[in-house]
């Protein structure tokens, strides 16, 4: 074996460093649930990055907030340690034995201290909710439904199935009527598929992407794909004596040391977004679910060419969804507004003269210019009409 540096294109990235670099004003401190295998308590990258349930005592073998969790103190293990898909029994350890849940935590939320790495929102607060090793649907869904209650407003999943629960897809309905944002993995079988929860209705699916800003190999892709983020040579946190690949006949070759790993997924892609909602509802905690959501799609970089196969796939297609994930640009959406086009539709032929349509984005009040040019990446544009008011309900042109 030899060791392989990787490396990428500059500027195909999520946009990440002017906030670094520049970080605006913290507002709140966000929660963010990883419905997963449960996350590392110890590992020094996450220290002081875990939500605490403020309603309950630790350690006195009570339900304190009459939750129906005793001592749910830092998240909660609804699956149990012992495998038993018809009678789990849960308990109040999260601890991460896979090592799943802790590498997602560590793409989301950690610290940022000048050591090890750092997150994609390192001021959120990390709430961990273990399924496994019995991650049945009435599991899963119990997870997702622990999330909701105990007040996160972020929720990371990063698994799924072939088969469509419905149970499943309830909790998840719950959470969009409590206003928490889901970010899903999409599936990693390279294929234009339909992987449960990430088709299912109410479903906020994340494909994964290469740091050449382009969708990997392996990655799952079809109409329900939102955003591409990175999954691909994801470095970030291993719980203490797990090797996440050695099932797959790889032991040692993704451990870094004994704090750090390397992993592949779309498992890697969802915590990006779930990191980057978490850090715009930061900024701007009254952002509604549907803003935020629409903040995140039309802040990405749009994907031409999701596979570098010849495609041409301006605007939203049924390959990268609305594109790559772009953080600084959703935040500038958040924080000034803009607008986006309602009519023309993609991909619809027009043959005669048209209504050109534009609708606000986060209450935007200000001026617009609408320009037409020839080709996927035109070379000049053209002015047709502009105004230095809130967008009219339509424009002719």
């Amino acid at each position: 074996d030899s060791l392989i540096y990787r490396h990428g294109i500059s500027g195909a990235d999520i946009n990440l460093l002017p906030l670094y670099q520049a970080t605006p004003p913290e507002h709140t401190k966000v929660v963010v649930a990883i419905v997963d295998t449960g996350v590392d308590p110890d590992h020094p990258d996450l220290q002081g990055q875990f939500w605490k349930n403020p309603d309950e005592i630790p350690a006195n073998g009570i339900d304190d907030d009459h939750n129906g969790f005793v001592d749910d103190t830092l998240g909660y293990d609804v699956s149990g340690d012992i495998i038993s898909i018809t009678n789990p029994v849960p308990d109040n350890d999260p601890t991460d034995i896979v090592g799943h849940g802790t590498h997602i935590a560590g793409i989301i939320a950690a610290i940022s201290d000048s050591k090890g790495i750092v997150g994609v929102a390192p001021s959120a607060l990390i709430m961990p909710v273990k399924i496994r090793p019995n991650a049945t649907t009435s599991v899963a869904a119990a997870g997702i439904m622990y999330a909701v209650n105990a007040g996160a407003t972020v929720i990371n999943i990063s698994w799924g199935t072939g088969y469509r629960s419905l149970l499943v897809e309830d909790a998840l309905r719950i959470a969009r009527l409590n206003g928490v944002f889901v970010a899903i993995a999409a599936g990693n079988n390279g294929a234009n598929s339909r992987l449960y929860p990430a088709a299912g209705d109410s479903a906020f699916a994340v494909a994964a992407g290469d740091a050449n800003g382009l969708m990997t190999s392996f990655s799952t892709w079809g109409s329900q794909i939102q955003l591409v983020a990175p999954g691909q040579d994801i470095l970030s946190l291993r719980a203490a004596n797990t090797d996440l690949y050695a099932s797959a006949n790889e032991p040692g070759v993704h451990i870094i040391d004994s704090k750090y790993y390397l992993a592949d997924g779309t498992s890697m892609a969802a915590p990006m977004v779930a990191g980057a909602a978490a850090l715009l509802l930061s900024y701007r905690p009254d952002l509604s679910l549907a803003n935020l959501e629409s903040i995140l799609r039309f802040g990405a970089d749009d994907l031409i060419d999701p596979r570098s196969t010849g495609d041409s796939l301006p605007g939203r297609d049924t390959v990268s969804g609305y594109g790559y994930l772009n953080v600084a640009a959703s935040l500038n959406l958040a924080v000034q507004g803009g607008v986006f086009i309602i009519s023309p539709n993609e991909k619809r032929r027009y043959t005669d003269s048209m209504e050109v349509r534009i609708g606000a984005i986060q209450g935007y009040t200000g001026g617009w210019t609408l320009s037409w040019g020839a080709g996927v990446t035109p070379s000049a544009w053209n002015d047709l009409a502009s105004n230095s008011l809130v967008p009219p309900d339509s424009v002719a042109a």
